[in-house]
């Protein structure tokens, strides 16, 4: 049996539960309608179920209205499974592992990842490591949607077989596109879409865009990677040293939501593994402007009360784990091992306009003590935990880590003039680190945006964030973040800048510890006719091996002309829009910091910023480089 998680809690015993269920006795869903019986009967009180074993879903659980009030726990080892376990295999003369699969060959069945005891597997890809480089965008409409790209002639085949199950996977600087392949002149190196990517401006473009294609029959030569022929059903597998179908166990998701909750208030569930969930792109393709935010989750929450997770695992996702939408109060996500992700962890906040996420009153949704870890394995973009337009929720205590993308994110509004749906939110006592690998660029170890009054940034350990270009940050406060308070967190080692703001007002920064940003410590983009500083940073330590220290740039070019940038630029001292005093500022290579190209002692002279700053050895214990 495969060991789905590590997780060690106890769990409830059969004896202590009204209703007990097991692959091999009472479903889920019968257990549930004897529930629902005894509700109509006038029976309001707990039902506590208990789960035993790996329990395969041939359907989505649905808890409504009428399921209120119920606690389903776990024993060692419970589980709700969206995935098939697949045997019957045959080794063929070349080594490679052949089963038929009926429902696939019928269209009844597609998946894009199999997981071979307990470990993700993928399909074959050309190249089959890296990346190639697109050229430039093709079949632009009105400069308003794509319909493909151009790439290097001779790059890609001509001819292949099954090419409509190919998918185009491509990088763009904090989002994905997933596309559908119609049609591919090698010669004059044109790829065209099976149908028409909506939204194209630069960062979504093709213009130098790293791809590749997934689910390449001629591709499949590597160990380890595997092909479904869909119009023969065959499934194939290249396996690695030591594996055998004896003793192997193949699954291969099947559902694209393992449990969904809408209407329910008090349910609770304890010590459950929700795992393999399946997301196939479809025909139209799959794209996100950022964060993930339409790529579904394995479990699903709304308009509910009172649903929490405790001691849960969620893991062989493809995309997010946990999504609580609209009209959801008290939440709670709780002491959970979230990993191996096909996208993020936790995402709060629904972007249909029309049911948008409103807590009423201050209960939000609480993330708290969990392990978020490996995500971003099919839809990089996504956060570890993700909040949008949503208000007075609690990311406290978790271990963040190796994500392609953002730590936290908080915030879906780029106005800052009106009311943000996304205020006090509180991020705190988190250990995030490991985050972006490299792949996308734009990102955060903890990212903000909007208008947040009342929202809290503190005690956070943040370190090692990488990029692939530009903007691997510790603490991002985008486009108009404003009223926000950050304080007592250490920052380290991130490749752009520990702290970066882009524009808005009033927000304050202090008693942080920031150390050895490689390319600038922090900077500010101030915000034109503000009535108050972008940022106020007092109160804190800095300390860097080289480099430059603080950059004032100009407002976010969106929101001006060029000719306006230029002629704020002007007539604007690089001083403006931001204040700074009381800080601790250490070059350990005894180089005085720069300010805007100034040494300290003209910035202080002219700007009149940081004159009570001091300049040397905070004289920490130890090596703060280290962490």
């Amino acid at each position: 049996m495969e060991m789905l998680c590590c997780i060690a809690l106890s769990g409830l015993s059969a004896a202590a539960a009204d209703f007990t269920v097991s692959p091999d006795g009472a479903s889920v869903e019968s257990v549930l309608a004897k529930i629902r019986e005894a509700r109509q009967a006038g029976d309001t009180s707990q039902k506590r179920v208990a789960v035993r074993g790996c329990n395969r879903l041939n359907r989505t659980l649905r808890l409504s209205e009428a399921d209120f009030n119920i606690s389903f726990e776990g024993e060692p080892g419970a589980s709700f499974s969206g995935g098939v376990e697949i045997d019957g295999w045959k080794v063929g003369s070349d080594g490679i592992w052949r089963v038929e699969l009926p429902l696939a060959r019928e269209g009844q069945w597609n998946f894009s990842t199999i997981y071979v005891d307990g470990e993700r597997r993928f399909r074959p890809t050309i190249p089959s490591a890296g990346y190639y480089e697109s050229v430039s965008n093709a079949f632009v409409v009105e400069g308003v949607s794509t319909g493909g790209f151009a790439f290097k002639p001779g790059e890609l085949p001509g001819k292949m077989e099954n090419i409509s199950d190919v998918e185009v996977f491509a990088l763009h600087n904090w989002a994905t596109t997933r596309a559908r392949i119609g049609e591919i002149d090698a010669e004059n190196g044109l790829l065209r879409f099976m149908f028409r990517r909506e939204r194209e401006r630069d960062s979504f473009g093709f213009v130098r865009r790293r791809y590749r294609l997934e689910n390449v029959k001629e591709a499949f030569t590597e160990a380890g990677t595997w092909y479904l022929d869909r119009p023969s059903g065959v499934l194939s597998y290249r396996s690695l040293p030591g594996e055998s179908p004896a003793n192997a166990k193949v699954v291969a998701p099947r559902l694209e939501t393992l449990v969904r909750i809408e209407g329910s208030v008090g349910v609770r569930f304890a010590n459950i593994v929700f795992a393999h969930q399946n997301l196939v792109a479809p025909e139209t393709g799959r794209f996100a402007i950022q964060g993930g935010w339409n790529v579904p989750a394995a479990v699903e929450v709304a308009a509910s009360r009172d649903v929490s997770f405790a001691g849960c695992g969620f893991m062989h996702t493809d995309g997010y784990a946990v999504d609580v939408a609209w009209n959801c109060e008290g939440t709670a996500v709780c002491d959970s091992l979230l990993c191996d992700l096909g996208a993020g962890g936790v995402r709060i906040g629904n972007f249909d306009r029309s049911r948008m996420l409103e807590t009423d009153g201050k209960r939000g949704t609480t993330v708290g003590n969990c392990r978020i870890t490996d995500g971003g394995h099919v839809f990089p973009e996504g956060v570890g935990v993700f909040i949008g337009r949503s208000s007075y929720n609690t990311v406290v205590s978790n271990e963040i880590d190796h994500l392609r993308y953002s730590g936290v994110s908080v915030g879906w509004d780029w106005d800052d003039k009106r009311p943000s749906k996304a205020h006090h939110n509180e991020i705190a006592y988190n250990h995030i680190h490991d985050i972006g690998l490299g792949l996308l660029s734009d990102m955060g170890m903890i990212y903000l945006l909007g208008r947040a009054p009342g929202t809290t940034v503190h005690d956070n350990n943040l370190h090692d964030v990488s990029c692939f270009t530009y903007g691997g940050n510790g603490i991002y406060p985008d486009e108009g973040s404003s009223e926000l308070k950050i304080w007592n967190n250490v920052v380290r080692n991130a490749k752009a800048k520990c702290y970066h703001q882009n524009y808005g007002e009033g927000n304050e920064v202090f008693n942080n510890i920031f150390v050895d940003s490689k390319a600038l410590q922090w900077d500010c983009k101030p915000q034109m006719g503000a009535a108050i500083d972008s940022v106020n940073m007092h109160h804190n330590i800095f300390v860097w091996r080289e480099g430059r220290f603080f950059e004032r740039s100009w407002p976010f070019a969106m929101h001006m002309t060029e000719k306006e940038r230029e002629e704020w630029k002007a007539k604007t001292p690089v001083w403006q829009g931001f204040s700074s005093n009381s800080n601790i500022l250490w070059r350990v290579d005894g180089k005085e910091p720069d300010f805007c190209g100034m040494p300290y002692s003209e910035w202080v002279e002219k700007s009149g910023h940081d004159k009570d700053s001091f300049v040397g050895n905070p004289g920490f214990a130890g090596d703060v480089f280290a962490g």
